[in-house]
């Protein structure tokens, strides 16, 4: 992916949190595919977090990925 597209991509995502609470996990996927693991924490952290906004099932889906990165299983 082009830098500029990738650029983009990210403030696509950046943009619909605050409609769309679940779209950090999206966005934490997209940033341990890219090998940005230590972001995806984060966001994942928050989307965890009180007041997060994330549905039952994105909840469940986000711990997994977290607890992913926190073994070690994805690229930092």
């Amino acid at each position: 992916m082009a830098l500029g597209r990738m650029a983009e991509a990210e403030e696509e995502f950046r943009s619909v949190f605050s409609d769309h609470p679940a779209a950090r996990y999206r966005y934490a996927l997209f940033l341990c595919d890219r090998g940005r693991a230590a972001e995806a924490e984060e966001i994942l952290v928050s989307l965890l977090g009180p007041g997060g906004g994330a549905d039952a099932e994105t909840r469940e889906d986000a711990r997994a990925l977290l607890e992913h990165i926190r073994s070690g299983g994805a690229r930092r």
